[in-house]
Order: C-alpha cells, then structure tokens, then sequence
C-alpha cells in the first residue's frame, strides 16, 4: 500500500482525469507508474546501447545483411 499527499488541485485533475479515461483514480494512478517505470527502463537501456556503439562496442549491420542476404 503507497499514500501521497496532493494538493485539492492535484487531486481534482487527477479525478478528472481518471474518470475521463473510465478507471478508478487507483488504476490510472498505477498505470501511469507502470508507465513510468517503462519509459525509465527504455532510456536506460537506450543510453547503454549508445555508449556502447559510440564506444565501438558493438558491431553493427545495414538493413541489406540483415534482410536481403538471408
């Protein structure tokens, strides 16, 4: 169980906004973490994939080796 304090304001857009997308304030409340979380996870594992092929870590194909030469 999470509890957080929001301001009547935040609590009033966040109704608002759940009763829009037609779920309780604890579901979309947990789908936008989930959400989150994802996204975080995505540009971390993006980040890494960078550093690595700026630091010629990884080899790296044209769509041709891939697709065409099967």
């Amino acid at each position: 169980m999470l509890s957080i304090r929001l301001s009547e304001n935040e609590e009033k857009m966040l109704k608002m906004v759940a009763n829009f997308e037609g779920v309780s304030v604890s579901q979309f409340v947990r789908n936008a973490l989930d959400q989150k979380i994802d996204d975080l996870y995505d540009v971390k594992i993006g980040q890494e994939g960078l550093e690595k092929y700026q630091n010629g870590e990884t080899k790296t194909f044209t769509y041709d080796e891939v697709f065409v030469n099967e």
